[in-house]
């Protein structure tokens, strides 16, 4: 399904890599867009770049995405529908497989599904019908 002109969006993980990175091209395109990180001051300076770069707004949030109550404040930010929700934040580690201590693959396995759950809870961001679809949070 295409974007449409000017598309509004919201972007977890936004404040470095690749959330980033889907936030400054968005603004080409001048979306409006939320950009979402627990790292809230990353989030903030995304914001900065995406308003510069051509978005035609840009808001930063600090989002848990493990904490249920985070990424339901973060749905009820959002102006109504929104056209695309990247649900990008997460963690990582590295290392051999044997080498990894169980406690960081509980941290990578905890952070993983729970944002995954949490960002896929069905939540209406405004009331009444809307040509675009509503946000999941």
């Amino acid at each position: 399904m295409p974007l449409p002109r000017s598309p509004r969006a919201v972007i977890t993980g936004a404040g470095g890599g690749f959330g980033r990175a889907l936030a400054i091209e968005l603004a080409k395109r001048n979306a409006h867009l939320v950009v979402s990180d627990i790292n809230e001051s990353a989030a903030r300076e995304t914001a900065e770049l995406v308003r510069a770069g051509g978005a035609g707004s840009a808001r930063a949030v600090r989002c848990d995405v493990t904490r249920l109550d985070d990424v339901q404040a973060l749905a009820s930010t959002c102006d109504g529908a929104v056209d695309l929700v990247v649900n990008n934040a997460g963690v990582s580690t590295g290392g051999l497989v044997g080498d990894i201590p169980i406690d960081d693959w509980r941290w990578v396995e905890n952070r993983s599904t729970r944002r995954a759950r949490g960002c896929s809870t069905r939540r209406a961001a405004s009331p009444g019908p809307s040509p675009r679809r509503d946000i999941a949070a």
